[in-house]
């Protein structure tokens, strides 16, 4: 058989390149994992040292945030990440990949490649900058937004608290808003933060109008504003504000009743109780009551747009007069109200107007109520008349009835006629009080009431009080009978001339 030579070729076999590559990203909840809304950081370079080369070799990450060296000979290598300018950020977590390192500040030391490996998932997280902010405004609608051309409320304080992935809970950050009623926090790490308003001088509070990401509101304050979830720009946290609009109004004592307030002669009444109620733009009731001052004069301060009215308390000492109703007027003006008061907020409505007419108003009593004395015995009656309203009682007079009682004397002569049985009392200025004291005697036994009635030329409120009566018993057991109990029962000592209970 033929023999061939055995050939026997030598095959060279050849190392298949390594690989390393990786992610430089935005970490928005510091986890050093990419999730959520985290993004690749464009054009940061990265340095790859180590294993057979003899210089560094660099890559930029592209678009994506990724970056790869491949053609690698087996060995040990470094990556060095030169932490990014923009956007702004702070360095974060570096995390090996599957073939193993160690991470460290910008860099992942100690990756082994072999041949024919990659490496990959090597990841440098930054945590970015982020910020938000809004506005305090004057919400001249009362519709709860910021609309165009509603004004800045300037210099107001705003304050930031919250907890930062980086660093946990952060001392609270104060702010003033800006000549554009604008405010910012910046350069803040992701977290979720609180922003609250201080409410801001002359102005009444208003609605709030939420902003991105959304928060909880309340009263002054956004609440869980989460920056870790959104890549989204924070901000439009507005707080509406209510500049202070005025309603002006007064009460006084109209001498002509014409319902007109003349510069003088009708001076203004005070501690009159005027309430306004209705119901604000933002629906909600309003209820409020002040006090007339020293001039009559009443303000409604810091009042929202809406629909009100006004109610008057009846000075007690007063008859009423005529309502008039300013500017914005009222539907209705009726017995001390003035409804339909349609208000906008910032406006100054004034000129409402309760107009009283002053009158007199006579108490007259006489004391005692009752008492008993012997027959022949005296007894003396004081007569007190009192005018408790607010105008003078001019020439008020009051006419006695002795009712059987013999008359004796009399404290004021002059003022007393004992045949008319009238005694002249002349003007009773408001608040003022007369007196006088009348002695009778009884010459026979029985139960006698003497009466009195007050008059005056002027009007008055009421003449219930302008009457008054005492229940005698002269020489009887039986106490006078006055439709009821007796407050007291008196009798008089005829050797001394003295009361006794």
């Amino acid at each position: 058989r033929s023999r061939f030579p055995l050939i026997v070729e030598a095959l060279e076999v050849r190392d298949v390149p390594a690989t390393i590559n990786g992610v430089v990203f935005l970490d928005y909840d510091n986890s050093g994992a990419m999730n959520g809304p985290d993004v690749g950081i464009a054009g940061v370079t990265i340095t790859l040292t180590g294993g057979n080369l003899d210089t560094p070799l660099t890559r930029t990450t592209d678009a994506q945030g990724t970056w790869g060296f491949t053609g690698l000979a087996a060995g040990t290598y470094v990556v060095t990440e030169t932490q990014p300018v923009t956007p702004a950020n702070q360095d974060g977590k570096a995390t090996a990949g599957p073939a193993g390192g160690t991470p460290g500040a910008n860099t992942i030391t100690g990756i082994v490649l072999t041949a024919n490996t990659t490496a990959s998932g090597n990841l440098f997280a930054e945590v970015p900058l982020v910020g938000t902010g809004g506005a305090v405004f004057e919400d001249t609608n009362g519709n709860g937004k910021k609309d165009n051309g509603e004004p800045a409320v300037v210099g107001a304080t705003v304050t930031l608290t919250g907890n930062s992935v980086v660093t946990g809970n952060i001392a609270p950050k104060t702010t003033t808003t800006d000549s554009s009623g604008a405010y910012s926090f910046t350069g803040l790490t992701p977290g979720i933060y609180t922003i609250a308003e201080t409410q801001p001088a002359g102005y009444s509070d208003g609605a709030e109008q939420n902003g991105t990401p959304a928060a909880t509101v309340t009263n002054d304050k956004f609440a869980n504003i989460d920056l870790t979830k959104t890549a989204a720009v924070s901000g439009g946290f507005n707080f509406g504000e209510i500049k202070g609009g005025f309603l002006t109004g007064l009460v006084f004592a109209d001498a002509n009743n014409d319902g007109i307030h003349a510069a003088s002669g009708e001076p203004g009444i005070a501690g009159v109780r005027i309430r306004i109620v209705g119901t604000d733009a933002t629906g909600a009731a309003v209820n409020r009551v002040v006090n007339t001052d020293a001039s009559g004069a009443f303000t409604f301060s810091n009042l929202r747009t809406g629909t009100y009215s006004l109610f008057e308390t009846q000075p007690p000492t007063y008859a009423d007069g005529i309502d008039k109703s300013g500017t914005p007027a009222g539907v209705a003006t009726v017995n001390d109200r003035i409804t339909g008061i349609n208000f906008v907020a910032s406006a100054s409505a004034s000129g409402y107007t309760f107009a009283e007419q002053a009158r007199a108003d006579l108490r007259l009593r006489q004391t005692p109520v009752s008492a008993t004395t012997d027959v022949g015995g005296n007894l003396t009656i004081t007569y007190t008349l009192t005018n408790r309203g607010s105008a003078t009682a001019t020439a008020a007079s009051v006419l006695v009835n002795f009712d059987g009682l013999d008359f004796m004397t009399a404290s004021l002569p002059a003022a007393f006629n004992s045949t008319t049985r009238v005694w002249t009392v002349g003007d009773v200025a408001p608040g003022a009080t007369a007196t006088i004291k009348l002695t009778f005697q009884g010459s026979a036994a029985g139960n006698f009431a003497p009466t009195a009635h007050a008059t005056t030329t002027s009007s008055e409120l009421s003449t219930k009080n302008n009457t008054s009566v005492s229940y005698l018993a002269i020489g009887v057991v039986a106490p006078p009978s006055g439709g009821g109990s007796l407050p007291s029962l008196w009798f008089l000592s005829s050797s001394t001339s003295s009361f006794h209970r």
